[in-house]
């Protein structure tokens, strides 16, 4: 007698409760009656987020993935903010990713008439030591504003970073079978094209079409380069990651047409040129590097002749056309000392670091708070008024805003994320590149660019971190190649990666 098969993500309910039908018919009756109040009762700049909430209600019942793929795109400012601007509350800006993210959740919780404990199994193992880290957060907030008298428009913008891990139970919720993971992960990667081809526009034009990206003339200590434009944008680690992924995917033999491969890969790399991003740059190079460790090494080689040879020929290409953009790849890498000695970007990264010491040793415990100052206004706080609370390095951040006690939790929750990635990387799974993009990210967001850019309390770093655990884990619980879209899947493989 063959064993009861037990099912655990990959839930298709064959059909819906009637307290369920009931619960999202109320919802849709009132959510378009308050956005007809609305649009006749309330400023603009409401009614355009609650005019879509029926909409919104719709597409998450019935294509959850689809939903959480453009949250995800307005996390990652792909989405413009005229289309969905904030709403002012407490001196601060509500964005309308923060209250969808709450909103796909409950809708969620009623798709799935509450039971939830089969999908988040997915991310248990992580709830310890995330948790810890979210009520230490939680704390700090309290006493900022208690004790501190924080204004609480700053512990609001600090303490949201924290808020956007409910995605992380929020994936999991949506993408709840093979079909819908299958579009989910074609979704990805017109997001990542999109934020490629975006970053190109805004090199080539000069206009800033992300939200939350910069639009600027590349300089350097000594020499300004005329005519050539660095382009940001907050969803960068992720578009370096689709990049990863799609070599890891040739080096492992992955079913990709060459044509994607090579159209997607140099858009990709397009974008991760005009963003002038070094830490980014370095990441890039050390994944190609440990991809060679998880290839077949004539894969590798062949993979390694497709870069050298696209390389040669894209230098080649702009020595004729524009010499100054090589001009300035050369000096964005070498002139680093220079720029440290001159106080400019690593520069000033070392003066936080000078005023954010002595914080830490003179408040332990609590730190400052979310949303404190930890140093005096400057020149540069003329221009931007965060500047005497934002801090560049991650781990400094953390221990001078939430005390050593934040610190230990988040060093806690990042050493367990690397360890379960490095130990899923060296099981099988259904696609290898994609674990193995996990891992690239986990130490992009966390390790390589830790100096540089604070991603775990920021929302797009977390984000890219939720989305890359979630990725991961997908490949632990399915099934062997050969199961049906849309099949129940076993948690035989996922026990035995705890059990061991």
């Amino acid at each position: 007698m063959q064993p009861k098969n037990i099912s655990v993500v990959w839930k298709r309910r064959s059909r819906t409760t009637l307290g369920s039908v009931l619960a999202l018919g109320a919802a849709v009756v009132f959510a378009t009656l308050f956005a007809s109040f609305a649009i006749i009762m309330l400023p603009w700049f409401f009614v355009i987020p609650i005019a879509i909430i029926p909409i919104g209600l719709a597409i998450t019942f019935a294509y959850p993935e689809v939903a959480v793929a453009i949250l995800l795109a307005a996390v990652f400012g792909v989405i413009p903010g005229f289309v969905l601007p904030s709403i002012p509350l407490l001196g601060g800006r509500i964005r309308p990713e923060d209250l969808g993210i709450i909103a796909f959740f409950f809708i969620l919780l009623v798709r799935h008439a509450g039971r939830v404990g089969p999908s988040l199994v997915l991310i248990r193992p992580y709830l310890l030591p995330l948790g810890s880290l979210l009520v230490v957060a939680a704390i700090s907030a309290v006493y900022a504003l208690m004790l501190k008298k924080t204004p609480a428009r700053d512990i609001f913008n600090e303490i949201r970073p924290f808020y956007y891990w409910l995605i992380l139970p929020l994936l999991p919720l949506a993408v709840d079978s093979e079909a819908r993971l299958n579009r989910f992960l074609r979704l990805l990667l017109i997001l990542a094209l999109l934020l490629a081809a975006g970053m190109l526009i805004q090199s080539v034009a000069g206009v800033r079409l992300f939200q939350g990206a910069r639009v600027m003339g590349l300089t350097t200590v000594d020499e300004t380069f005329g005519g050539i434009i660095r382009s940001t944008s907050p969803g960068e680690i992720f578009m370096h990651g689709a990049f990863v992924y799609l070599c890891a995917a040739y080096a492992m033999r992955r079913p990709i047409p060459v044509w994607l491969l090579i159209l997607a890969g140099g858009l990709l790399a397009g974008g991760i040129i005009v963003g002038f991003t070094r830490g980014m740059w370095i990441s890039v190079i050390i994944g190609l590097g440990l991809l060679a460790l998880y290839s077949k090494q004539p894969r590798y080689l062949s993979l390694a002749a497709v870069l050298v040879t696209a390389g040669v020929i894209g230098v080649s290409v702009l020595s004729v056309t524009n010499p100054r953009y090589l001009d300035a790849v050369t000096e964005r890498v070498t002139k680093i000392d220079a720029e440290i000695k001159s106080g400019s970007s690593f520069g000033r990264r070392k003066i936080e670091m000078d005023y954010a010491i002595p914080k830490i040793v003179d408040h332990p415990f609590a730190g400052v708070g979310l949303g404190g100052q930890y140093k005096p206004h400057t020149l540069e706080a003329f221009g931007w008024e965060g500047e005497t609370r934002y801090i560049h390095t991650l781990y400094v951040a953390l221990a001078t805003k939430l005390g050593l006690p934040g610190l230990i939790c988040a060093v806690w929750f990042v050493s367990f994320a690397l360890w379960r990635s490095w130990r899923i990387t060296r099981m099988p799974a259904r696609d290898p590149a994609i674990t193995f993009t996990a891992l690239w990210t986990l130490l992009t967001a966390t390790v390589i660019t830790s100096v540089t850019q604070p991603n775990l309390v920021s929302t797009s770093g977390v984000a890219t971190v939720a989305l890359a655990i979630f990725l991961m884990e997908t490949q632990v619980v399915r099934e062997a190649p050969g199961s049906e879209s849309g099949s129940r899947f076993p948690l035989r493989r996922y026990q035995r990666l705890r059990a061991a």
